[in-house]
């Protein structure tokens, strides 16, 4: 009877070892491909199609970034909504915080261009995509710095839109008296 009960023993102790045996290699195949897909992102390619869907979310923010400096910011704005999605916090923050650099990087672009009027709107977006990644975690220093120089910007950007009139109205000032005009210099 003894003998019965040991073998069990050693049977069920083979079977454990040979699932976490297979729960390793398909965990070590996984991440094998993770790094794989960042060392092609990393390299300034394109990931194959195959690849693209069935990515984890951080190969995709590696991806949205990849194809924002090449200019595809269309197609950098569809990766970032589907990853800001997600069920992890960390992800959807980090999608957040980048689709705000994307839409802030545009708007300085365009304010380069003389473009404001094209600029104000991205400007808006961004500052709206800090604010939701501050909500998921309201320690992010950089993403309230980036907060702040968005604000800055804004109102310089719409007295180049006014005309250059130097003094606003007594009126504006007092609605918008959380921001200030210029531009951040230096750490705060």
């Amino acid at each position: 009877m003894r003998l019965l009960g040991l073998r069990w023993f050693w049977l069920a102790a083979a079977a454990l070892f040979l699932m976490l045996a297979v729960y390793s290699s398909v965990r070590i195949y996984r991440l094998n491909l993770f790094n794989a897909d960042l060392a092609v992102l990393s390299a300034g390619n394109d990931l194959p199609v195959e690849r693209r869907f069935g990515a984890e979310a951080p190969v995709l923010l590696a991806r949205a970034a990849h194809l924002a400096s090449l200019g595809r910011y269309d197609d950098a704005l569809d990766i970032y909504a589907r990853v800001s999605d997600s069920e992890e916090v960390e992800v959807r923050q980090a999608a957040l915080y980048d689709l705000g650099n994307l839409q802030l990087r545009r708007a300085a672009e365009l304010a380069e261009k003389l473009e404001t009027r094209r600029a104000v709107p991205l400007l808006e977006l961004a500052k709206a995509a800090y604010r939701g990644a501050l909500a998921l975690d309201p320690g992010d220093w950089d993403a309230k710095y980036n907060l702040e120089f968005a604000m800055r910007l804004l109102p310089e950007m719409a007295r180049r839109n006014s005309g250059g009139d130097e003094t606003p109205p007594e009126e504006e000032t007092r609605r918008n008296w959380t921001t200030l005009p210029g531009f951040p210099r230096g750490l705060p």
